[in-house]
């Protein structure tokens, strides 16, 4: 599995101690691998050579997720965060981009999906 996972963008050193941590913490993060390896080969196509994460970047990444569905950028937003606040902690100052809503299972209406129902001690059998 290492092979595949071989990061070179400025952020390899930052997202490979981010992913030794999730490691250490026993976290299965195979998902988070992908993610990881598609951030740093955004980085290697556009040119970039700091390791920071600003706005800017991340906006022009999400206009390369045209076929993403909204679960995926969630989850990918997700990683974005997490590494962004990995990199905040270890001394390099980047954006935490705020993260895409998470869609609901249910495609009931929101007044159907929220509905409580009152039962009398009578109306319980």
């Amino acid at each position: 599995m290492g092979e595949q996972f071989k990061f070179k963008s400025p952020l390899a050193p930052f997202i490979n101690g981010f992913i030794s941590g999730k490691d250490s913490a026993g976290c299965a993060f195979l998902r988070g691998r992908w993610i990881c390896l598609e951030i740093d080969k955004f980085f290697l196509e556009e040119g970039l050579t700091e390791a920071i994460i600003t706005a800017e970047i991340v906006e022009k990444w999400r206009s390369t997720r045209t076929a993403d569905s909204k679960r995926t950028l969630h989850a990918k937003y997700n990683i974005w965060q997490q590494l962004a606040r990995y990199m905040n902690r270890n001394g390099c100052h980047c954006y935490v981009p705020q993260s895409v809503p998470m869609p609901h299972a249910h495609t009931s209406s929101p007044s159907q999906h929220n509905r409580c129902c009152v039962y009398l001690k009578s109306q319980i059998r």
